[in-house]
């Protein structure tokens, strides 16, 4: 059961992250329903994954590459404020998925 759900949980995450990636590489915006869209989903796989030792490192590459994506496109849209912070909440997001026992908040 919960392998299917994290199955289905990282098909729709590809999903979105995809998503933002493009829209941030060829509008430099961020729309953010996708990202809360991305953040419940996170928190939802989260819960899925708590007290398990392992992800996938598929999963976990996309997460990476989501993240620093953005950082480098901050870059062209001057660090603007909004860009910064929905980085910064993905950011604490992101921690908490990888390491649920030093990020608990």
């Amino acid at each position: 059961m919960n392998n299917d759900k994290l199955s289905v949980l990282e098909k729709e995450m590809d999903s979105i992250i995809k998503n933002i990636i493009v829209q941030l590489r060829t509008e430099k915006s961020i729309s953010n329903s996708m990202i809360d869209q991305l953040i419940n989903q996170l928190d939802e796989f989260k819960a899925i994954i708590k007290d398990q030792d392992h992800i996938s490192r598929t999963f976990a590459g996309k997460l990476f590459y989501l993240f620093s994506t953005m950082v480098f496109e901050a870059k062209y849209m001057q660090y603007d404020q909004d860009i910064m912070d929905v980085i910064s909440q993905l950011r604490v997001c992101v921690l908490k998925v990888f390491d649920e026992q030093q990020f608990q908040i």
